[in-house]
């Protein structure tokens, strides 16, 4: 039993002495850190700043959009009155 304990004190003594050359033997705790301005990301703008920009290229999107539907519907209406006036007979024959 005597063994047992002189065993304790001496793992507690080898912790301890550890634990204290650990602590004291770093210097005071310090920083060094140089600021700079980050640009702005866009994940962290506003609801307003990021749905602008977006509104914008989606208005572009729906102008390129509707300029295609309306060269796309003057052709058709073009091929449209060429069938009509072709289609159209210039003579009945009732025989």
């Amino acid at each position: 039993m005597l063994g047992r304990f002189k065993m304790l004190m001496i793992a507690g003594a080898i912790a301890s002495g550890a634990f204290l050359s650990g602590h004291f033997s770093q210097g005071p705790p310090s920083v060094h850190a140089e600021v700079r301005k980050s640009a702005s990301r866009e994940t962290f703008k506003s609801g307003a700043a990021r749905s602008e920009p977006v509104l914008r290229e989606i208005l572009a999107t729906l102008r390129k959009i509707d300029g295609r539907l309306q060269r796309i519907e003057g052709v058709v209406l073009k091929a449209a009155e060429k069938d009509t006036t072709q289609a159209l007979p210039t003579k009945v024959d009732r025989r």
